[in-house]
């Protein structure tokens, strides 16, 4: 399937083929955001690791900006909290 086949179980292959129509940087902060979500809800996850995980994520994020801008302008926080998956009510 690509270049994640083998870092990603076979279930969750069954999903690369949609990220073919994603832009920009969307399927990398996807699968980094199933990523944080795996160390979460290990408890031995390294607190480091975590860390440096979020980093990278919020950084695909800011990319992805800005090689595809936002159709409407948002603030700078409502806009991070909704990439990293949380629903914002930030004006």
């Amino acid at each position: 399937h690509g270049f994640y086949s083998s870092r990603i179980t076979e279930k969750k292959q069954d999903f690369l083929p949609d990220a073919v129509h994603l832009k920009g940087l969307q399927g990398e902060i996807g699968l980094l955001r199933l990523k944080i979500r795996r160390l979460v809800s290990n408890p031995d996850s390294p607190p480091d690791l975590f860390f440096r995980a979020i980093t990278t994520l919020v950084h695909a994020i800011e990319v992805n900006e800005i090689i595809n801008p936002p159709l409407e302008p948002v603030t700078t926080s409502s806009r991070l909290l909704s990439n990293l998956g949380f629903v914002s009510h930030i004006p």
